[in-house]
């Protein structure tokens, strides 16, 4: 009877362990996927940020050469 209790004991311990270990892989998993998420993001703006810079640049300097052919 005793080893049966024991039995039992070490079994709902080996759950708990395995609930509290799934726990921390989904937070963990969560963390990395929020970061990811960050930096796509700021990929993202970074990347538009460079073309719209590219753009005023090229649309002040055909201004620029338009003002300087007419000298």
């Amino acid at each position: 009877m005793r080893n049966i209790s024991i039995f039992f004991m070490v079994r709902r311990n080996d759950e708990l362990l395995k609930d509290t270990m799934s726990e921390i892989v989904n937070q963990s998993l969560q963390k990395i996927a929020k970061g990811t998420g960050i930096i796509f993001i700021g990929t993202i703006i970074g990347m538009l940020l460079g073309f719209v810079g590219r753009v005023v640049i090229g649309y002040a300097t055909q201004i620029e050469s338009d003002i300087n052919s007419k000298l």
